[in-house]
């Protein structure tokens, strides 16, 4: 394991929220992970996220952010997992591995559960259990701290506990679909001897067994059942109960409005106006929460006052439609965009003094002031 954790030599122990809420927090509900509808709306917001570039007031920390994080992914691929575990984990923490010579890399953590602790000093501490039973401590000032419905405690958000009732409803509509093309697909009814005098259970079997054997045969006659006159086949017609297509709609609908996103987003249908409110709504909040838990978490009190920032920006213009990104060139003549804004809304490389921006000749800005000393002139 790579020597990121810090030892604690004080003694910890729990620590009592001012609410009287325990310490102990369990990863809730994380298996609804495993449903596809949840993991379709979440892949949605995780792959928006990602497109976000860090700028930070430090060249380097701009680079690792955007690069390499840590060892294991880039800047897309960090914001991208963080994304997940706040939408699934209702709480994500990332670990800054630093030390008295700076940064050197960040990684986000991904536990079953975790416990706030304190020492004597009041300083507090967080002990996560990893998926693979392992636990470390981390003091809270090295972890980054996003939370989602942030109500009661004041450590971690609420739990997905309104959401998983609708996928099990989710769950056992599909189940129960597929159990009745399962059940209708078989030939189902009851043999009934007719001839007189009876016969006894070893012959019901034994007659039984062979009208199944000779329906399903291997061969290219199976599903052609044989009797003989004295028996009748009658067959038994089942009718399972599914839900309707409504219910079966207004299931996902539930789901997709605990997550915010509909059809057209998942689909990638959607207009320049509703990813700009899709933007606005979904995914400048999240990048608004992470640069100022960041800058906080990173810099000093001295440092955020000397004007150090940390701001991950995205925008809905990266979005919109090839024609209206070849509009906007008209924006770089009047000094609006630089030409490397505009070409990095076209996803091309950056020129050679391309930052600076440029003006027509034609678009000279008008002197208010020599204007109105002419018209004093020309008064007098």
């Amino acid at each position: 394991m790579f020597n990121i954790f810090k030892k604690i030599k004080a003694k910890l122990q729990s620590w009592r929220e001012f609410g009287g809420f325990r310490s102990i927090f369990t990863n809730f509900g994380a298996d609804m992970y495993a449903s596809a509808i949840v993991r379709s709306c979440i892949r949605v917001l995780a792959e928006y996220s990602s497109k976000a570039d860090p700028a930070t007031s430090k060249s380097k920390l701009t680079q690792m952010l955007k690069y390499s994080p840590n060892p294991f992914m880039s800047g897309a691929d960090f914001l991208y997992k963080i994304r997940v575990m706040r939408e699934v984990q209702n709480t994500a923490f990332i670990l800054i591995d630093r030390d008295a010579k700076g940064i050197h890399g960040f990684y986000p953590v991904v536990y079953s559960s975790f416990e706030t602790l304190r020492d004597k000093q009041g300083f507090i501490y967080i002990r996560f259990a990893l998926l693979n039973g392992s636990e470390f401590v981390a003091a809270w000032e090295d972890l980054i701290v996003l939370r989602k419905d942030y109500y009661k405690s004041d450590i971690a958000g609420e739990s997905n506990l309104p959401i998983l009732s609708n996928l099990e409803m989710i769950n056992t509509t599909d189940q129960a679909l597929s159990n009745a093309v399962k059940s209708t697909s078989n030939l189902r009814g009851i043999i009934k001897y007719q001839a007189t005098g009876g016969l006894s259970s070893a012959d019901l079997q034994k007659k039984k067994e062979d009208f199944i054997n000779s329906y399903t045969s291997s061969d290219e006659k199976a599903g052609i059942g044989a009797l003989d006159r004295s028996m009748d086949f009658v067959p038994v017609e089942l009718k399972p109960m599914t839900a309707t297509w409504t219910q079966m709609r207004e299931y996902r609908e539930n789901v997709y409005r605990y997550f915010g996103v509909n059809d057209d987003v998942l689909q990638s249908k959607m207009t320049a106006d509703q990813a700009q409110i899709f933007y606005e709504a979904k995914i400048e909040p999240f990048l608004i929460q992470l640069s100022l838990e960041m800058a906080r978490k990173i810099y000093s009190e001295n440092e955020l006052s000397r004007g150090n920032y940390i701001k991950y920006q995205s925008s809905a213009i990266q979005w919109i439609s090839m024609s209206e990104k070849l509009n906007m060139k008209q924006y770089i003549d009047i000094g609006a965009l630089t030409r490397n804004e505009w070409r990095e809304m076209m996803n091309l490389a950056p020129l050679p003094g391309g930052d600076k921006p440029i003006m027509r000749l034609d678009t000279q800005p008008i002197d208010v002031e020599d204007d109105e000393d002419d018209s004093k002139e020309e008064e007098e």
